[in-house]
């Protein structure tokens, strides 16, 4: 800092360009950065606010992050489910060709491998989808065992009406949880619509709090830079006038010696 011990019209003229060179840094400084909030001086109040507000994005973004990991989840459990439903579908058609009384004892057996067959790709697409999913399915393949060979249901001897209701509560069951499983996508979306929402809010907050305003900053280093070579030019002036009253003085006092 320029210190001068001088008349006191040239002191204050020293302080006002002090002054305008520090604001003349501090709008570099901004302009070369981007913020508007460089130190913890710059604007203290405005820090704590702009603290606050990246805290909240920090939250939202944490738990946008859970929410996409869980419609990831279920997602998989949807697919899976859809696919056992198919399955499922063949094999009501497959009991209700069965429950037919003029088919031969022979058809019957092949219907009910094909059931044999659906049961167990159920049962793998269950344990893939399990294997991917960290959600419950609220489906047991279990609960197929009586349509198959064996069971009391089984289609070569046993009863196919009692197959057919198996069947319909079972797709009946599927079908309320795929139902269940959109409902929680459906309202899961619409909340993560409205955190995004509150992450774009809070970040045109924050940057409102420390971005730079390039157009006013290059306005106030104009101005600063202006003041400060101001500022110097009357601390030259007043300086050059003193040397000159003091070089007058030096004639005289020669000229009379």
């Amino acid at each position: 800092m320029l210190r001068i011990g001088n008349s006191g019209n040239q002191t204050r003229y020293l302080s006002r360009f002090n002054q305008a060179n520090s604001k003349v840094n501090q709008s570099l400084e901004r302009l070369s950065t981007g913020k508007r909030i460089n130190h913890a001086k710059d604007d203290p109040s405005g820090l704590i606010a702009a603290e606050q507000i990246r805290g909240e994005i920090t939250t939202l973004g944490a738990q946008q992050k859970a929410s996409d990991f869980q419609a990831h989840q279920q997602a998989i459990l949807q697919s899976g489910q859809a696919e056992i439903q198919n399955v499922l579908n063949e094999v009501y058609g497959l009991i209700v060709s069965a429950a037919d009384g003029t088919i031969s004892d022979s058809q019957r057996e092949a219907l009910q491998l094909e059931v044999d067959a659906a049961i167990d790709a159920v049962e793998r697409i269950q344990q893939n989808t399990a294997k991917y999913s960290a959600a419950s399915s609220g489906f047991d393949p279990s609960v197929l065992a009586d349509l198959q060979a064996g069971g009391r249901f089984n289609l070569i001897n046993g009863d196919t009406a009692g197959a057919q209701d198996l069947a319909k509560q079972v797709l009946s069951s599927l079908s309320f949880s795929r139902a269940s499983i959109g409902a929680q996508q459906r309202g899961n979306e619409a909340l993560d619509a409205v955190r995004e929402d509150q992450i774009i809010n809070n970040i045109d907050a924050l940057s409102s709090i420390q971005d730079t305003d390039f157009a006013e900053e290059v306005s106030n280093l104009i101005k600063n830079q202006n003041l400060a070579k101001a500022s110097l030019f009357v601390v030259a002036f007043d300086q050059q006038q003193t040397s000159n009253a003091l070089q007058t003085l030096l004639r005289t006092i020669d000229v009379n010696a």
